[in-house]
């Protein structure tokens, strides 16, 4: 029995049967609308001056308990959120470091082939500035100085051949060092497609849609409960939206 039912079986006013149980009357209001607890001393009271067992209303409660719980769930969804986007922002700052390495080494690489090719090129001036000199001798020389100049003929050709070689092994030198690069191109195409960020407020995105719409960012920080992606490129900052 609850206290309403017990008030109308006793056909009392809520103030009457209030002040049968020694407490005010919008407490009792309170109790009917749902708003209030029975509390152990009414329940008591009622026992002791009617008799009857007051079943405990909990609606207050049960409010209370869902409330509770939907906030807990919302926090729950927003920090699987936040380390979802935390997580995929360093395994970009990964890749992008990678790529920085690869980058370093190709244009090492260029270094050093510049430096074998120039190398080359001074020699050929040499062997060629040997071959008209050979020439000239040939010609004042006769018979001595045209042998000497084949000789020198020969040597220019091996110097070709020597430069030629060069520059295959150069080639293959670039070719190599810019595997990793593409590597790294690579493994951002695989990573990038298989990560979804998903928005508070509903949507999904992925990295590699934030970063089309961010060209060349220095730094990117994704704020998912304001659907907005901050972007920091030298002296320069701005956002855009994500959804």
């Amino acid at each position: 029995m609850t206290i309403k039912e017990l008030r109308e079986k006793n056909k009392l006013t809520q103030a009457a049967f209030a002040k049968s149980l020694g407490v005010s009357s919008s407490l009792i209001g309170a109790i009917e609308n749902g708003n209030r607890a029975v509390s152990a001393k009414i329940s008591e009271k009622v026992k002791e001056v009617y008799g009857e067992v007051i079943e405990a209303e909990v609606k207050v409660a049960e409010a209370k308990v869902e409330v509770a719980e939907a906030a807990l769930k919302a926090v729950e969804k927003q920090e699987k959120a936040v380390k979802k986007v935390r997580g995929t922002k360093a395994k970009a700052a990964e890749v992008k470091a990678e790529a920085a390495e690869a980058k370093e080494k190709v244009a090492e690489a260029g270094k050093k082939t510049a430096a074998k090719a120039k190398a080359a090129k001074a020699k050929a001036a040499e062997v060629k500035d040997e071959a008209a000199e050979a020439k000239e001798k040939v010609v004042e020389a006769g018979q001595k100085a045209e042998k000497k100049a084949r000789a020198t003929k020969a040597k220019a050709d091996k110097a070709k051949a020597t430069a030629s070689a060069a520059s295959k092994k150069a080639k293959a030198t670039a070719e190599k060092a810019a595997k990793p690069v593409k590597k790294a191109a690579e493994t951002v195409k695989k990573i990038f497609p298989k990560i979804h960020i998903e928005s508070s407020m509903g949507g999904t995105i992925t990295p590699e849609e934030i970063f089309a719409r961010i060209a060349d960012a220095d730094d990117v920080y994704i704020r998912v409960d304001e659907n907005k992606a901050y972007w920091v490129k030298g002296d320069e900052t701005g956002s855009v939206d994500l959804w």
